[in-house]
C-alpha cells in the first residue's frame, strides 16, 4: 500500500483509480493519513464481513441474555427491559 499526498491525489486521480485495482491507496495530508481509496471489490468485502461480525456479536449477546434471563427465574424481554431501565 502506498501513500500520495492530498496534491499528488488530486493530479492524479485518474490513474490512482486505476491503481486500487491492484492495491489500497491511503491519502495523506500535511503529514497525516487521512483517507483510503479501495477498490469496489473490497470495500464490499470489508462491508460483507463488518456485517457478519455485527451478526455473530449480535447472536452470542442474544445467548448471553438468554442465559442470564433463566438464571434469574425471568424472560430475556424482561432481562433486556430492567437492563434499559434508567434507575440512576
Amino acid at each position: 500500500m502506498r501513500t500520495v499526498a492530498q496534491s499528488e491525489a488530486i493530479a492524479t486521480l485518474p490513474a490512482l483509480l486505476d491503481e486500487v485495482e491492484q492495491q489500497p491507496v491511503v491519502i495523506s495530508r500535511e503529514g497525516r493519513q487521512v483517507a483510503a481509496l479501495v477498490s469496489m471489490k473490497n470495500y464490499e468485502l470489508m462491508r460483507r464481513l463488518n456485517w457478519e461480525r455485527i451478526n455473530d456479536i449480535s447472536k452470542q449477546a442474544e445467548a448471553r441474555i438468554d442465559r442470564n434471563a433463566a438464571k434469574l427465574g425471568i424472560t430475556s424481554e424482561q432481562l433486556v427491559e430492567r437492563l434499559l431501565r434508567d434507575d440512576d
